[in-house]
C-alpha cells in the first residue's frame, strides 16, 4: 500500500504542475524525501539511541506515517499557486530537505547527527 500511495503520488505530479520550473522542482523534493524516508528507516529501525525531530510524526514514526507525511507535503506545495511566494517555500522546502538527507547521512557513517532540530531553511532568488 505505501508504494502504491508514493507511485500514485509521483505520477501526480505532472497533472498538477503548470510550469516545467515548478515540475522539476517538485522532483527534485520528491526524490529527495524519498532519499530521507530511506534513511530515516534505516535509521529509526536498524539502530539504537535515534528519534525523529519532527514533532508531527513523533519519536518513532512507522513507515507509512512517514510515508503519508511526505505524500502529504509535497502533494500541498504542488498544490500552490505559482507566485514568487510561493517559490520560496518551494525552493526552501528543497534546501532543508538537503541538509535532513546530509545529516542523515553523517549518521549512517558513523558520525552521529552534526543539527539537533528540525532544518527550517528560507531561500530566496534574486
Amino acid at each position: 500500500m505505501k508504494h502504491l500511495l508514493l507511485t500514485v503520488a509521483i505520477l501526480l505530479l505532472p497533472a498538477l504542475c503548470e510550469a516545467d520550473e515548478r515540475l522539476d522542482k517538485l522532483t527534485i523534493l520528491t526524490v529527495l524525501a524519498t532519499i530521507d524516508y530511506t534513511q530515516s528507516a534505516e535509521i529509526f529501525y536498524h539502530r539504537t539511541g535515534y528519534a525523529e525531530l519532527n514533532p508531527i510524526l513523533g519519536k518513532q514514526p512507522s513507515r507509512s506515517d512517514m510515508i503519508t507525511f511526505g505524500v502529504v507535503s509535497i502533494g500541498l506545495l504542488a498544490l500552490l499557486p505559482d507566485k514568487p511566494w510561493a517559490r520560496v517555500l518551494i525552493d526552501s522546502a528543497i534546501t532543508s530537505e538537503y541538509w535532513n538527507v546530509e545529516d542523515n547521512r553523517a549518521v549512517l557513517s558513523g558520525q552521529g547527527r552534526r543539527i539537533n532540530a528540525i532544518p527550517i531553511i528560507v531561500t530566496f532568488r534574486f
